[in-house]
């Protein structure tokens, strides 16, 4: 007994609409990935004007890193990111397992209060999914008369808002 001529096409049309959503899985993850990517990039790239601006003059004293605050948050925000920044001092040696979000006499923070995260302060354990941290070398005061230089730390803890 013949089912007829659409019965019979029946068992090959599986083959064709698993090859299709196969397809379209690939093009979607594909697509997740790139999007990924590109947000990392927007991260970094955002990360790097911040730095471009905290570094401006390659000397840091605590009265400009504390003044220019304001306006590193601001521009943050118009980059459509959060920042934590923090600039230490390493006067007598340089130490670089020091962590960056503590606040000390030789370290000093940007904002002044730590950001939270998922209503959380920020820490080593409360970081955000796509957080990117960037540290650089600057020269610093290492005493109040502005005669004693060092190296320092800035370190940029970026992430999206």
């Amino acid at each position: 007994m013949a089912i007829g001529p659409i019965g019979d096409d029946i068992p090959s049309i599986f083959p064709i609409v698993i090859g299709v959503v196969l397809f379209l899985g690939v093009v979607m993850y594909a697509n997740q990935q790139v999007d990924a990517r590109n947000n990392y990039l927007e991260i970094r790239k955002a990360g790097l004007s911040l730095s471009y601006l905290v570094l401006s003059r390659g000397l840091i004293t605590d009265e400009q890193f504390n003044d220019r605050c304001t306006e590193y948050v601001d521009y943050a925000a118009r980059q459509n990111i959060k920042a934590f920044i923090s600039l230490h001092k390493s006067c007598e040696y340089v130490d670089l397992n020091a962590p960056i979000l503590v606040s000390s006499s030789s370290n000093l923070i940007c904002p002044q209060t730590l950001p939270t995260v998922n209503g959380a302060p920020l820490s080593t354990t409360n970081l955000p999914a796509d957080f990117q941290i960037l540290v650089f070398p600057v020269a610093v005061d290492c005493d109040s008369s502005g005669l004693k230089r060092g190296l320092g730390t800035v370190n940029l803890v970026v992430w999206r808002k």
